[in-house]
């Protein structure tokens, strides 16, 4: 249910964004908000709601059929608050909230 980040064999993440993808985002977006709804360092954010051919500058050249990746894709994503400067605990709570979820 959940599509995790790639990562590539030899190298080392920064996790400036964790971006995961699961078909219920906006389900998960929810049980997430509501479980961390007094903890905002804790909220997850959806960064990409938009794919690029729905922009006016490229409205003229692209349309929104020649991209069906883009379209899946941006239904999918939600950014987790896991990264450099959140502590194990506070990851610890966000990766329970999201298996609770999905359990």
């Amino acid at each position: 249910d959940i599509i995790l980040p790639h990562l590539e064999e030899g190298t080392e993440r920064v996790w400036y964004r964790y971006v995961i993808r699961t078909k219920k985002r906006d389900q998960l977006f929810g049980h997430l908000q509501r479980a961390f709804r007094y903890v905002p360092h804790l909220q997850p954010v959806i960064h990409y709601p938009v794919p690029l051919p729905h922009f006016a500058v490229f409205k003229s050249s692209h349309t929104k059929e020649r991209f069906p990746v883009a379209e899946k894709v941006s239904s999918e994503v939600i950014s987790l608050p896991i990264n450099d400067f959140i502590s194990r605990k506070d990851i610890a709570k966000v990766c329970y909230a999201v298996k609770s979820f999905f359990n």
